[in-house]
């Protein structure tokens, strides 16, 4: 069974009407993220066998995030939020012929916009 891809960004996690949203996310990833590595990037990234949340800041530019392979890491949970409301893009990218729900890859455009992405172990992100 495939979990559909939606982005971390509705009318509640707007921060234009929810000026907490940024401390609330932040609060949210020391919760579940206890055990897993926070980073953040302002530069084309290739994710690492221990990163499993990625920050990202556009303020200087687009950023490409590389996601590693789906048959490489089984069940593998990363996620992925643009922090800054410029107008720069977040491109999540692919390794080989990985895809994400059927794309080859995915744009985070608006500030707090995310994706969570979990491996089927074969070749598809959900």
């Amino acid at each position: 069974m495939q979990v559909p891809y939606y982005p971390l960004r509705s009318r509640t996690q707007d921060p234009d009407t929810n000026p907490n949203l940024g401390a609330w996310l932040d609060n949210v990833w020391r919760r579940i993220g206890a055990d897993s590595k926070v980073v953040a990037k302002t530069a084309a990234y290739t994710v690492n066998s221990e990163d499993h949340w990625i920050r990202v800041d556009t303020s200087g530019g687009a950023v490409t995030i590389t996601i590693p392979l789906a048959i490489d890491n089984p069940h593998r949970k990363i996620g992925v939020i643009k922090t800054t409301s410029d107008a720069n893009a977040v491109t999540i990218a692919r390794t080989s012929t990985d895809t994400f729900n059927g794309a080859t890859s995915l744009t985070l455009s608006g500030q707090y916009s995310g994706a969570f992405l979990v491996s089927n172990g074969i070749t598809t992100w959900d």
